[in-house]
């Protein structure tokens, strides 16, 4: 079995993804081709659709 902190880590990693977001709200906002650090561009952990009950299940099923 799989210790605590390795099925957290999985989860962790289903559940989120690192993006390059725009984080400027001003207008005209973020320059069109997105570039870390440049013009309201960064990257971020973004949530993703899935759910920690199925992340649970699909980390502990991948011993």
């Amino acid at each position: 079995m799989k210790a605590p902190k390795a099925i957290t880590d999985c989860m962790k990693r289903l559940m989120s993804e690192r993006k390059l977001v725009c984080t400027r709200s001003d207008f005209p906002g973020c320059s069109q081709i997105p570039d870390e650090g440049f013009a309201g561009w960064q990257t971020q952990d973004i949530r993703t659709d899935v759910s920690e009950e199925t992340a649970a299940q699909a980390c502990r099923n991948a011993q």
